[in-house]
């Protein structure tokens, strides 16, 4: 997705001290994404259950459960690996 490359960080205010070393440091722009903004839609239930190899992509990932809605927004609510 657009923001794959992105810097998960804690909140707003951390990506905004983030930003502003970088800028003072003289470093490319990066996209920093703060746990408590991110919105999602939970993975639908019934997609867990298509049968076979098909899986959510959020399901066969390992991460830490603190970066689940990461996750979700990286990897999309509805996108299935086989």
């Amino acid at each position: 997705g657009r923001d794959a490359d992105a810097i998960v960080v804690d909140d707003a205010a951390v990506a905004k001290e983030c930003v502003q070393y970088l800028k003072e440091q003289r470093v490319a722009p990066m996209t920093f994404l703060p746990l408590n903004g991110v919105k999602v839609n939970e993975p639908d239930e019934g997609l867990r259950h298509l049968g076979g190899s098909a899986k959510l992509a959020v399901d066969v990932c390992n991460f830490d459960a603190k970066f689940k809605i990461a996750m979700i927004y990286a990897l999309g609510s509805d996108t299935i690996v086989c």
